[in-house]
């Protein structure tokens, strides 16, 4: 337990800081862009996400979940990684202009093709990254993923501030892709999997198969507001849609972005090892639910200043849908991890059945609310957020049964803490007359209250949380005055 506590410690700190990098971006660029070009960007990058989903038949994370792990398994999955990979960028680069004359959208073509070009340059950090995880070396991993986010970042901000426009994201997605085809190789420290074998893809595709369904169904429920909006929606709606999406997601990508990319090799080690998981995930989940519950709700309540400090005045907008959004949120606390069991456990093929039941979910609730715009399309996941969760508890409970008694009792001490983190920006919104707009200082002093409030509610009821707090500032503390 130690050793993942200290990899979720260290995947968080890349978290932290690639999201601080992204925020410094978006600061930038909403600045350099309109709602409208960032709204064309969106549509692309959403048709080209299913990309990327193709490409996990590759089975990357085969790597992470096999018991029995060698040299010819590992080139296997490289090799069919990069197979894969060159298919797709030309597959992408065909349906560049069919995709934009079906969103009567010609900038599309441009930027899907460029697009196509930055994705055929991720044959390797895929698996160097999958067997880094697998040896939780998250130290290495994070690092890599944090000189890839910020090669991203700068050259998106460079091409900008050159008039590239909607391009600016494509050209910075070409150069950070080929970094990382560099970076994550010199930093996994092992060349033996670089090589070309296809000696055991029958295995490596099976599992490659359904998992690559299970990505794809997620990333088109994920993606697929952006998907129909472009049918309905003016680009413009689409940028402040997802904005607001930006900004709701900020504490999963911190939060259960960290947790998930240890919980997958953390629970896979534990299943090899006959350990059960139904309690470790009750537990995963009460710790979870004690930082996502409260920030999502300070992120609600002080909506507009923060889309008015991060985006500025012309996405003014947005705040709202972050408020409808954030509320519906905050359902879906334990679903960074929902998948991780299932997997671990070699469930793999109820997992693609899940993926398919909330891919449904999701599109018809957006599919009946985008021709009524980008208020209803926020408003639908107050529908399918809760089944979708519903559904994900459901099937964990079935590969690895847990007490649903004690998941709602530590999810009380959690609700707790997220009703003492709100009670000082509630004071300060209703000192000021009950407006959500608060001027600077006083949202400063809502931040800096929900911030002690969370401190205090945390030793008030007792969470665990606090002890693992105090534990990895130990650790860190001794590291700093050792080294």
């Amino acid at each position: 337990m130690p050793r993942i506590i200290r990899a979720v410690a260290l995947a968080s700190s890349e978290r932290y800081f690639s999201v601080l990098t992204s925020i410094g971006a978006t600061i930038v660029l909403s600045r350099l862009l309109t709602p409208s070009e960032f709204g064309i960007g969106v549509v692309g990058f959403a048709a080209a996400a299913l990309a990327e989903g193709v490409r996990e038949v590759s089975a990357s994370n085969y790597i992470v979940q096999t018991r029995h792990l060698n040299r010819s398994a590992l080139r296997t999955v490289f090799t069919l990684n990069g197979l894969f990979t060159l298919a797709i960028a030309a597959c992408l680069y065909g349906l560049a202009r069919p995709l934009a004359r079906f969103y009567n959208l010609d900038e599309l073509q441009t930027f899907l093709q460029v697009f196509a070009l930055g994705f055929a340059l991720g044959l390797t950090s895929g698996p160097a990254g999958a067997l880094m995880a697998r040896e939780l070396a998250f130290g290495r991993r994070g690092a890599a993923g944090l000189l890839v986010t910020v090669i991203n970042a700068g050259a998106a901000i460079l091409f900008a501030l050159q008039g590239a426009s909607y391009m600016s994201f494509a050209w910075a997605y070409v150069i950070s892709n080929g970094a990382s085809a560099f970076i994550y190789p010199v930093l996994l420290r092992d060349w033996t999997m670089f090589g070309i074998s296809l000696r055991d893809w029958r295995r490596v595709l099976t599992f490659g198969m359904y998992g690559a369904a299970t990505r794809l169904l997620n990333i088109a429920s994920e993606n697929a507001a952006y998907l129909v909006m472009g049918r309905f929606v003016s680009p413009g709606g689409i940028g402040l849609l997802y904005r607001a999406g930006m900004v709701v997601t900020l504490p999963d990508r911190v939060l259960l972005g960290a947790v998930s990319s240890v919980a997958f090799p953390a629970f896979s080690r534990e299943a090899r090892d006959g350990v059960p998981l139904g309690p470790t995930y009750v537990r995963a989940a009460e710790l979870m639910t004690a930082i996502y519950w409260p920030a999502l709700t300070v992120i609600g309540l002080l909506a507009f200043p923060i889309i008015l400090t991060l985006l500025g005045a012309q996405w003014r907008e947005a705040a709202t849908l972050v408020q409808i959004m954030a509320g519906a949120a905050l359902f879906n606390a334990p679903m960074g991890i929902s998948y991780t069991v299932p997997i671990a456990l070699g469930a793999i093929r109820l997992t693609t059945l899940l993926a398919l039941f909330q891919a449904l979910v999701s599109v018809l609730c957006i599919a009946a609310a985008a021709p009524y715009g980008a208020r209803a399309i926020a408003w639908s996941a107050w529908v399918s957020v809760p089944i979708n969760v519903g559904a994900a508890l459901f099937l964990v409970h079935r590969v690895a049964p847990f007490s649903v008694g004690e998941l709602a009792m530590r999810l009380a001490g959690s609700a707790a803490v997220t009703f003492g983190t709100a009670l000082g920006p509630l004071v300060v919104i209703a000192a000021a007359g009950w407006r959500f707009d608060l001027p600077p200082l006083a949202s400063l002093c809502a931040i800096l209250l929900a911030g002690l409030g969370w401190l205090a509610s945390l030793a008030g009821v007792r969470h665990p949380l606090l002890g693992h707090i105090r534990n990895v500032l130990r650790h860190s503390r001794t590291r700093l005055t050792t080294g």
